[in-house]
């Protein structure tokens, strides 16, 4: 538990403590996302994670979010990607950096004809070159999005994120990507945050898992409510992490993961609204930071 000062819930601005919880990656969240699924009789009946219907959460099942959680979802990479495209991303001196490929048994793309051939390191991976001393930013993405928020703009948003990300790998920068869920619990007596890393600086960014944390309401609705039915009964009862239940009130995340890293904090509500021209303020932002971090 940390002292925090709690931020982005009506007018509440005084210290609360905080539970925080850091989480190895998409993958962890999904083990627990599988213990979940596996529940049975009461226990599963008032699960939300479980039982949300599909127009809250997006996806059919539990079962339909896991495996977008694990293998991406190329529907919102495509609709990430026709977003990109009306971005305009502000140039950044130095050198411009490409990944070599590497070939593997696990990776990112399948090589169909290595496969066809039966060799077993069929699959393709992107490795970007050492970078100079002090060229790593990492970005907090909070996306715990309130249900009335339009699709579009949480996509442009995305978008935009997205898009900083491969502008800066580009021009030789590390860039790590956490995406944030945080609430404040129903008694207003303490926060509850989770920290998920999507990337870490030096590896690719996989599209499809990206639209996946950033995009899709199953990121939070059902694999971070199934993390939240998964703490201690107190933490369960305070936040409400049950069926019907309210889960928290959204709010910024206020104890983004410690890195000595340029980070920039990317809140809940920017670019949320005002289409390509209020995402275009995330790109100028993430920009700044890595302009500041580059050498005289």
């Amino acid at each position: 538990m940390y002292t925090s000062e709690c931020r982005g819930y009506g007018n509440h601005q005084y210290p609360l403590p905080a539970y925080i919880r850091e989480l190895e990656g998409m993958g962890e969240l999904i083990d627990i996302a599988v213990q979940a699924n596996e529940s049975t009789g009461y226990d599963r009946r008032n699960r939300s994670s479980v039982q949300g219907s599909k127009k809250f959460t997006g996806t059919q099942s539990l079962d339909e979010a896991i495996d977008l959680a694990r293998y991406g979802w190329p529907e919102g990479h495509q609709r990430l990607a026709n977003e990109l495209d009306k971005l305009q991303v502000e140039e950044l001196s130095g050198e411009s950096l490409h990944p070599e490929i590497q070939w593997g048994e696990t990776g990112v793309f399948p090589d169909v004809g290595r496969y066809l051939e039966g060799e077993p390191e069929n699959m393709i991976d992107f490795v970007f070159p050492p970078d100079p001393p002090g060229k790593i930013i990492d970005l907090t993405a909070n996306v715990g999005y309130a249900h009335t928020v339009p699709t579009e703009d949480i996509i442009t948003r995305g978008a935009a994120i997205v898009a900083a990300i491969q502008k800066l790998q580009l021009h030789g920068f590390s860039v790590g990507l956490t995406a944030t869920c945080a609430s404040l619990a129903e008694s207003k007596n303490f926060i509850v945050e989770y920290h998920v890393p999507l990337v870490r600086p030096g590896e690719y960014l996989d599209m499809d898992a990206a639209a996946f944390a950033l995009v899709h309401p199953s990121f939070q609705r059902r694999l971070i409510f199934a993390t939240k039915e998964a703490e201690p009964a107190a933490i369960r009862k305070d936040i409400r992490a049950y069926r019907d239940g309210g889960y928290g009130h959204s709010i910024n995340a206020t104890h983004p993961t410690q890195t000595e890293s340029a980070h920039v904090m990317i809140a809940k509500s920017d670019a949320l609204k005002g289409g390509i021209q209020s995402a275009q303020g995330i790109l100028n932002k993430v920009a700044a930071a890595a302009i500041a971090r580059m050498p005289d």
